[in-house]
């Protein structure tokens, strides 16, 4: 492991820890550590614009689904993400779940800007290491909690 390779994987690991907060003593499982880079990988290439470092993740039948029956195949998502501007995001509350070949990662994409908050939950291939599927949606702020006493 070359000296950059060591830095990158140290400025990931200071990343995760300060967007982890209070929770930053949590450790990950090997399963989410290996696919919370693998969406770092993926973050990292649509924040620089270079989307054919994308390739590598995506299966060939990847298919983007959105609330209100939007779905994007591969190069559609591709071409779309051309048109957006991409800023860093944070992901946080990884969880992986394996069952046989598929890894079923879920987490929360966060915009550190506006504090828009995604839940994305995304379908694997264990063995490929191919992003399948993706399935995100905007996490909308709930209704204002009431107090004990009724006065909201």
């Amino acid at each position: 492991m070359n000296l950059l390779h060591k830095v990158k994987w140290l400025c990931r690991i200071l990343v995760l820890s300060s967007a982890l907060g209070s929770h930053a003593q949590a450790a990950l499982t090997y399963n989410a550590y290996r696919y919370l880079d693998a969406e770092l990988q993926i973050e990292e290439a649509l924040q620089q614009g270079q989307l054919d470092n994308l390739s590598p993740y995506l299966a060939k039948d990847f298919v983007l689904h959105s609330p209100g029956g939007k779905n994007f195949d591969k190069n559609l998502w591709v071409k779309n993400q051309t048109s957006r501007k991409q800023e860093s995001r944070l992901i946080r509350d990884v969880s992986v779940e394996l069952v046989d070949d598929i890894a079923i990662v879920s987490f929360e994409r966060v915009d550190p800007k506006t504090f828009k908050t995604q839940f994305v939950v995304d379908v694997w291939r264990d063995a490929s290491h191919k992003l399948q599927h993706r399935y995100e949606s905007p996490i909308r702020p709930g209704p204002k909690s009431i107090r004990p006493d009724g006065k909201g």
